[in-house]
């Protein structure tokens, strides 16, 4: 296992992004409705598409300056990326939380 600090997740999935959503102006919205995509998508199977990686368990290790995402069979890496470059939104404007 990797050093660092590790925690067992559950992914919620990850949907593809075009590059122009990402633009100024359209990237909180578009970034909204992509966490209300995975968010919700259990109550609609329709909303489903498009999703993929849905209730995957891993880790998620914080290690110096990069967070990755392990497989906890192979403790192959998912994903990698430098702390730095995360940004994060939260939802809800729709429900007042």
């Amino acid at each position: 296992m990797p050093q660092g600090q590790c925690f067992a997740v559950r992914s919620l999935g990850w949907v593809e992004m075009a590059e122009e959503d990402l633009a100024p102006g359209k990237s909180s919205v578009a970034v909204n409705n992509c966490i209300r995509q995975l968010s919700y998508c259990k109550n609609d199977i329709r909303d489903t598409v498009g999703i993929w990686g849905e209730g995957k368990d891993m880790y998620l290790v914080l290690e110096n300056d990069t967070l990755s995402l392990v497989d906890p069979m192979d403790r192959s890496v998912l994903h990698a990326q430098p702390i730095v470059s995360i940004r994060v939104w939260g939802v809800g404007r729709d429900n007042g939380r």
